[in-house]
């Protein structure tokens, strides 16, 4: 489900999860749950865990996301996608459905529940499934109306390689970020798809990577590559340096295959700066 802002998200989560109360395990177990990105440092952590359990476990069922699960996020099973959120970027649009395209055995279609009139703003004209009540209402001035539920052909394709960062304020109006921030948002949304698709991180490992992540989209003007030389700046300084990362990873070989992997998807080519050297940066303490 993808929503506008990290209330939006928990308020809906809070709703499927009070509403499918009686199809959890236990008490304690969340049927829906939600992951927000850049919203802060816990929001994120928590996010990839939350991410990583709604794709391997079986629950939570429902996902609400706010800018974490419209790009660089492959899961096959799922089934459905609820628009709570409006976008008039095509781009965005398109990658946001495509979390419904991938193939899965016995997935013939997958189902949209559009609450914000998307679809019809971007002249999706699929077929319709039989829904519930329909209310007639008088004619809007609009050129698009909310669609309640929408049947897709699975192989409706998207191109997975484009994507135009899209955000919003708290009462759902664009917002277009500076080109830094833009640059900031782009390689942030990266780092976050390199990550999840790592499944051979330890906790430890995990959460010195969301440091350097961090860091990454503080220093996206700056930085053209993350090598060993930045564990010598103060933030990894005081955690131990390139010896703890060495430790952490448990050796040279599979901290440099790390480092060569997050280079090689988040520092895309024509993002490339004019120099790595470790000056000028914008350090979070």
């Amino acid at each position: 489900m993808f929503a506008v802002t990290k209330r939006h998200a928990e308020t809906l989560a809070k709703m499927f999860d009070e509403a499918f109360a009686d199809k959890k395990s236990s008490p304690d177990v969340r049927y829906a749950d939600y992951v927000v990105s850049g919203m802060g440092q816990d929001d994120t952590v928590d996010g990839l865990t939350k991410i990583k359990r709604f794709k391997k476990e079986q629950f939570p069922q429902i996902l609400v996301s706010v800018n974490m699960l419209d790009t660089g996020f492959d899961c096959p099973e799922v089934t459905n996608l609820i628009f709570a959120r409006f976008t008039k970027s095509v781009i965005l649009y398109q990658q946001m459905r495509g979390r419904g395209t991938r193939k899965s055995q016995n997935k013939p279609v997958f189902t949209m529940f559009d609450f914000v009139g998307v679809a019809d703003y971007h002249g999706d004209d699929d077929g319709y499934a039989p829904g519930g009540i329909i209310v007639a209402k008088a004619p809007r001035t609009k050129p698009y109306e909310p669609r309640r539920l929408l049947s897709l052909d699975i192989d409706d394709h998207i191109d997975p390689t484009t994507r135009e960062w899209v955000t919003v304020d708290e009462d759902g109006n664009m917002v277009f970020p500076e080109v830094s921030e833009q640059k900031a948002n782009e390689m942030g949304a990266r780092f976050e798809a390199w990550l999840v698709s790592r499944n051979d991180l330890n906790p430890a490992q995990e959460n010195l990577l969301r440091v350097v992540g961090s860091q990454i989209r503080a220093n996206a003007e700056t930085w053209d590559e993350f090598t060993s030389d930045h564990f010598a700046l103060p933030i990894f300084s005081s955690q131990g340096g390139y010896q703890n990362a060495l430790r952490t990873f448990g050796g040279k070989t599979q901290l440099d295959e790390v480092m060569e992997s997050l280079n090689a998807n988040v520092f895309q080519e024509d993002d490339r700066a004019t120099s790595s050297a470790p000056k000028g940066m914008s350090l979070g303490q």
